[in-house]
């Protein structure tokens, strides 16, 4: 899959929760979703955690996330 981003002038308004939710809703069938993001962004490690993301694991750069699919 592709990487997504929201632009700094699009923060804040919801598309980034929405990506997210369609992401989950295209692929349903999975058991699980995975995904990574640098220890030093702050803003995206809240936002994953926002979304019921938890902390899998952590290195020296990146912080891996896992959220089981309901």
């Amino acid at each position: 899959m592709s990487l997504q981003f929201v632009s700094p002038e699009h923060f804040r308004k919801g598309y980034g929760i929405y990506m997210m939710q369609e992401i989950e809703t295209m692929f349903s069938d999975a058991k699980e979703f995975t995904l990574d993001t640098p220890i030093w962004n702050v803003r995206t490690n809240a936002f994953y955690s926002k979304l019921g993301y938890t902390e899998a694991r952590r290195d020296n750069e990146f912080i891996y996330y896992f959220k089981k699919h309901e």
